[in-house]
C-alpha cells in the first residue's frame, strides 16, 4: 500500500490544506492499520505453509551428514548444479563432487532423484510431527 501526498515545493502549507490533512488522517490511519492486519495474517499463513519444508531442511540427514554436506544437499534440492553449488559456497567443483559422493553413501542413495524422493518422504514425516504437536496444543 502506498500513500502519497504531494504539495507544491517551496510553497508553505495553507490552513485549508492542513485542515484537509487533519480530516483525512483518521481514515488513512484506519486503512493502514487494516492493511497491516491483513498483511500479518497473510504473512503468517505463508510461514505456516512453509514451516514443514523449512523444518525438513533443518533436520534432513542431521544424524549422518556434516553441516557442509547439509548445505550442499539444500542447494542440490533447490536445483543447483555442482558448479552452481560450488560458486554459491565459494569452493571448487571437485570439493562439491566429493561431498556429494559422501552424501549419497551416507544416505544410501545413488542419484539426485533418489535424494529428492528421500527428502520428500522426510517432509511428510516432519509434517506429521508438526500436525501431531499442534493437535496436542
Amino acid at each position: 500500500m502506498v500513500v502519497s501526498l504531494g504539495f507544491q515545493t517551496g510553497a508553505p502549507l495553507k490552513r485549508r490544506a492542513l485542515q484537509v490533512l487533519k480530516n483525512v488522517e483518521p481514515m488513512i490511519e484506519t486503512l493502514l492499520m487494516e492493511y497491516w492486519k491483513w498483511q500479518g495474517v497473510h504473512f503468517q499463513s505463508t510461514l505456516e505453509k512453509h514451516a514443514p519444508v523449512e523444518a525438513a531442511f533443518a533436520s534432513f540427514g542431521r544424524e549422518v551428514l556434516t553441516a557442509r554436506e547439509q548445505e550442499i544437499v539444500r542447494l542440490l534440492l533447490a536445483g543447483h548444479s555442482t558448479k552452481s553449488a560450488a560458486r554459491e559456497l565459494d569452493i571448487s567443483d571437485g570439493t562439491v563432487k566429493v561431498h556429494r559422493k559422501h552424501i549419497y553413501q551416507r544416505l544410501d542413495v545413488s542419484s539426485q532423484s533418489q535424494l529428492f524422493q528421500l527428502f520428500l518422504d522426510h517432509i511428510s514425516l516432519v509434517s506429521l510431527q508438526i500436525n501431531a504437536r499442534s493437535d496436542r496444543n
